[in-house]
């Protein structure tokens, strides 16, 4: 058992399957890996190194393969989310153009100031 934090900087389920569930990741060390439930599952990397490949040619099938790894994830279970984080953001109404990204917080470069 192990806990952890992950949060991509584009959606896509690659983002979070290669860096924190695949079998590659699983091989490194536990201080060094991301993988911390050491989860590997050969059948399930490469459903989702097609699934990947197939995005650019079809994304219809290709998202089908991300619900079919979602699916057999699911009843694996080698995550269990533990909690959510909320922010709040409290701005004087002088501040205009914000925008806060859910990973990475408020876009400094968008703000202005009256």
């Amino acid at each position: 058992m192990g806990s952890g934090w992950w949060g991509v900087d584009f959606p896509s389920p690659s983002g979070y399957w290669f860096p924190v569930l695949s079998c590659r990741t699983a091989a490194a060390s536990i201080t060094a890996t991301l993988n911390v439930s050491g989860f590997c599952d050969p059948r399930l990397d490469r459903l989702a190194r097609r699934a990947t490949i197939t995005q650019a040619s079809d994304p219809a099938r290709a998202r089908r393969m991300w619900s079919r790894v979602d699916h057999r994830l699911t009843d694996e279970a080698p995550w269990v989310a533990g909690a959510t984080t909320r922010f709040a953001a409290v701005i004087s109404e002088r501040v205009g153009g914000y925008e806060s990204h859910p990973v990475l917080g408020p876009l400094l470069d968008r703000l202005w100031v009256r």
